[in-house]
């Protein structure tokens, strides 16, 4: 295996779940405000290759607390959700932050936690936090809020067609909720739920079944729905958005292993539990063109090193289950959306800033 120069190291790019990858190309990254930035991409030799280009990046001002999502209008803006700061942002076209949209607080546009968001097919957009559901009209002026009644331990948030949504997560406080069994549940544009699929983690241990079941979910072009399990890897695909004709894409534990789950959750001595963000998991999944689909896992490398950083697995898998593409890129992107014009937006945490990010991303794939 071939090392590459990456923006802080030479380490190998190698997991045990997963195979062994080629250096294939390195990508230096010209981003507004951010130059000189490079990272190195490795993949299979023999699949085509994912490129992954910066437009932009920001790091707000004065700066974001913990990026939990992001989200596009149609006129270019992005919003960023603000979990730790309890706000939401406003974001230019060209990657300057211009306005505060919500705080935290208890008015009409103030807010509790920011947990994700995603834009209306009417030109809207629909804010979750810790406390409401926020609906933006095409205007951007807040045309609603409804109490968040169901607990799920969120993983994946789409907006659907109705002007409803679907999360995807562990369901309830309790194992002997009903459902408790599934990771999907859908609700309709008031957030009252009304159906759930799409089955949860089997595994003994309750917490890992809350904090790991379901993962990142899309709306299709065709009106269905596509779920990518957090772990094991696994992609399927519902032709509606009730649960109905699901269809297994693919399931590889070479990608990521069933073995992550145990990693989710760790116990102390007096059974004392702490939730953990440092495991493998797919965290995106999308559409592309000809019914390919895009699937982003996040990878922690396993080198020994004290300044271990995340790395994430670009893989593309063609409509009847195939790896058409696998490209491993040392940058912890966390990607939550694709804008109207395909491009992808993401944040991370910039070890050398030591601060959140937002990032505007472009994404290609090579041909075969």
């Amino acid at each position: 295996m071939t090392n590459t120069m990456a923006d802080t190291s030479s380490r190998r790019f190698t997991k045990p779940c997963c195979t062994p990858i080629r250096v294939a190309v390195v990508v230096a990254v010209a981003t507004a405000g951010f130059a000189g930035h490079v990272h190195a991409q490795a993949g299979d030799a023999e699949k085509r290759q994912v490129s992954v280009r910066e437009i932009w990046r920001t790091y707000g001002d004065p700066g974001f607390g913990e990026v939990r999502g992001m989200a596009a209008w149609p006129d270019g803006t992005v919003w960023v959700g603000d979990n730790r700061l309890a706000e939401v942002s406003e974001v230019s076209a060209d990657g300057r932050r211009v306005r505060v949209v919500l705080s935290e607080g208890e008015g009409p546009r103030e807010v509790g936690r920011v947990h994700r968001l995603d834009a209306l097919p009417n030109g809207g957009m629909i804010v979750r936090t810790s406390s409401h559901y926020h609906f933006f009209g095409p205007d951007k002026r807040l045309r609603k809020r409804r109490p968040r009644t169901a607990s799920v331990w969120l993983w994946g948030f789409a907006a659907a067609p109705d002007g409803g949504f679907i999360q995807s997560g562990g369901y309830g406080s309790q194992a002997s909720n009903e459902l408790a069994r599934y990771s999907v549940h859908r609700y309709d544009d008031n957030g009252d739920h009304q159906r759930s699929w799409h089955p949860a983690v089997d595994h003994d241990d309750w917490e890992i079944v809350r904090s790991a079941s379901g993962g990142a979910i899309s709306v299709t072009p065709q009106g269905g729905l596509l779920v990518s399990d957090a772990a094991p890897f696994r992609i399927t695909r519902y032709a509606d958005l009730n649960g109905n004709g699901a269809q297994l894409i693919i399931e590889d534990e070479s990608i990521v292993s069933s073995a992550e789950l145990e990693r989710a959750v760790v116990r102390g001595s007096n059974n004392s539990i702490r939730y953990t963000e440092g495991w493998n998991k797919s965290v995106y999944v999308g559409e592309l063109g000809n019914a390919h689909i895009l699937n982003v896992s996040f990878f922690w490398p396993d080198d020994g090193g004290e300044d271990e950083r995340a790395h994430t697995l670009w893989v593309v898998v063609s409509p009847d289950g195939e790896v058409v593409a696998r490209t491993r890129v040392n940058a912890g992107y966390r990607v939550w959306n694709v804008t109207p014009d395909g491009y992808y937006l993401a944040s991370l945490w910039d070890y050398d800033e030591f601060q959140f990010a937002a990032v505007k991303l472009e994404v290609s794939v090579s041909e075969p």
